[in-house]
């Protein structure tokens, strides 16, 4: 049995679900829906996350834009909204997007990021430069 985080490795790469799913920009409902099952899908493979207070942080560089626009923490909140704008543009309502990263790349970096720390539990991401080290760790 081990005691502390292990590394694991999904398919999930945002320029996949770019390419493999989001044919439109921006995309379609129907294109979210199947770009959110296969993410669902890979998350499944993952581990039973023990302890949901972990900090997340990423130093992907495709969540750089959307740190621009709120700062280096996003909150869970605050990527449900985002997300939920993405939903209103793919029925048609495409202003809904106006002030955020534009792009199918863009719109699968939310989709994969909300989808994560929906399912996974994390209340918060914090984005670090790329190139910093980083340190998981739990709030206390």
């Amino acid at each position: 049995m081990l005691d502390g985080p292990r590394e694991q490795h999904l398919a999930l790469g945002t320029a996949r679900i770019a390419r493999d799913f989001f044919r439109h920009d921006p995309p379609t409902a129907l294109e979210i829906e199947q770009a959110i099952d296969f993410v669902e899908d890979q998350l499944m493979r993952l581990d039973p996350q023990r302890d949901t207070d972990i900090a997340l942080r990423s130093r992907s560089e495709a969540l750089q834009p959307w740190a621009a626009i709120v700062g280096r923490t996003l909150a869970i909140e605050t990527v449900e909204s985002w997300f939920e704008r993405l939903s209103l543009a793919a029925q048609g309502q495409t202003s809904e997007l106006d002030g955020l990263p534009q792009g199918r790349a863009a719109a699968a970096t939310l989709l994969v990021l909300r989808e994560f720390m929906h399912h996974r539990g994390h209340r918060s991401t914090t984005i670090v430069e790329p190139h910093a080290t980083i340190v998981s760790q739990a709030h206390r």
